[in-house]
Order: structure tokens, then sequence, then C-alpha cells
């Protein structure tokens, strides 16, 4: 697991979810997907497109092709936004979002965005 900046000051509720992630990672495994998908946790800031507002997520694991975010936010998805992704030296990088899956992830929600483009550059940003 890549933590993209390390020095970024974490609340000690970000870093039980960063172990309980590493502890569901390494339970379930293979990764299965179509797409490679890097285990990478970075701060990621969420616009809706709705005019439901923006909040703050961090990222769980991400590839060329979509991201997994975790954040206080429920997402219904099928609804669309604008995803700033934030690398290591804090460089933002914008890329529009569909959100495919949400689900709780103890005591905030998961979620699952399909990029509307494919966006290998980030991978290779982050990676």
């Amino acid at each position: 697991m890549k933590i993209c900046n390390k020095a970024l000051k974490r609340s000690p509720e970000i870093e039980r979810l960063i172990e309980l992630m590493r502890i569901e990672s390494e339970e379930f495994g293979s990764n299965q997907r179509k797409s490679y998908r890097e285990t990478i946790v970075c701060p990621v800031a969420v616009a809706m497109d709705d005019g439901e507002g923006r909040f703050k997520a961090f990222s769980k694991n991400i590839s060329a092709t979509g991201i997994c975010i975790i954040g206080e936010n429920e997402v219904t998805p099928e609804k669309l936004a604008a995803l700033e992704i934030f690398s290591g030296d804090m460089e933002k990088t914008t890329v529009r979002g569909r959100c495919v899956w949400s689900r709780s992830f103890h005591g905030f929600y998961m979620s699952g965005w399909k990029f509307l483009q494919a966006r290998q550059q980030l991978m290779e940003k982050l990676t």
C-alpha cells in the first residue's frame, strides 16, 4: 500500500481506516479486475454535478479506469462528479467520474467510481 503524502497530518480515525484497508486487502488477496488496481491512499475532493456540494475523501485504490474512495458522504450510484486527486507532492489532477457502487465501511462510506475517460497518465503519476 502506497501512502501519497506521509507528511500529511491525518486524524486517528483516518489512520484506523487505513489499517482496516490493509487488513481487508490481505484477507481478500488477489485482484481479479479487468484493470490492474494499485492500492494508493491519496486525498480526494469530490464536487458533485447535481449541486449536492463538495466533500473530502481519500482513495483506497486506483486504476486507469476508476478509483475507490472512502469518505463521510454517501453517494448514490450513477451520480456524476469532478474528482480532484492529489499526488504525493499535492499536485492536483481532476477527472470526471460516475459512481458505480457505494456501501458503508466502518462508519464511513466506500464508493467505486468509473472515470469517464481512461486516465493511464494519472496512474503513472501516482505510482
